[in-house]
């Protein structure tokens, strides 16, 4: 099941394929000695312990589904840009970062992510990564750069993960929320703020003198 602001997420994306209006696109830097290979597989861990990572939405009948994938490739791009100078180096680490935040992401197939790290001196990089809006949010950003950072240096250290189990995914709190909505249990408050405004204007005047 989806939740309904996700279900309005996915009729709104409908209307353009291509459209990068819910991107979301963030860096994180990293600095000292980066075993990539330990880098790379802390994130497959990341996605693999995030149910709403390996969604993909299936239309049917018009209507979203998702479909949570057992497992997902998590393609880390590299670049090296130590060979630059400082001036052009930051040019071009601007440049593919807008260009992945341009990335249009296809909800039918996915993945809804993508993640690369750019190389920026010997013990300085810059993990630069964009995830659609209808699986991530602000608040989960600052999840995802903990928990990466938490599980590299579980494998780091060659420790097991510090991270709980989920015991709770998305997914459930989709249906909790719909159980919700079923049961009208949003009426009370519905109704007492259809009474606490029937006397307010309906509707904001605007200026129109800017485009």
């Amino acid at each position: 099941p989806l939740s309904f602001a996700l279900r309005r997420l996915w009729i709104l994306c409908q209307f353009e394929a291509d459209s990068i209006a819910y991107n979301m696109p963030a860096a994180l830097q990293l600095s000292g000695q980066l075993d990539m290979h330990l880098f790379h597989q802390a994130l497959c861990t990341l996605v693999q312990r995030h149910a709403s990572l390996r969604t993909i939405f299936i239309p049917v009948d018009g209507q979203p589904r998702q479909r949570i994938l057992d497992h997902v490739d998590v393609n880390l791009q590299q670049e090296d840009l130590r060979h630059l100078d400082p001036e052009t180096r930051e040019q071009q680490a601007r440049q593919v970062y807008i260009a992945d935040a341009g990335h249009a992401f296809d909800l039918k197939t996915g993945p809804l992510f993508l993640f690369k790290l750019l190389r920026l001196e010997d013990d300085h990089y810059l993990l630069v990564y964009n995830i659609h809006h209808i699986v991530n949010d602000g608040w989960s950003q600052g999840v995802i750069n903990n928990e990466v950072l938490t599980l590299y240096k579980a494998l780091r250290e060659n420790r097991q993960t510090p991270l709980p189990l989920l015991e709770i995914q998305y997914y459930d709190y989709a249906i909790w929320h719909n159980r919700l909505i079923a049961d009208n249990s949003f009426g009370n408050s519905s109704d007492y703020w259809l009474h606490k405004f029937k006397d307010k204007p309906n509707g904001i005047q605007l200026p129109t003198d800017h485009p």
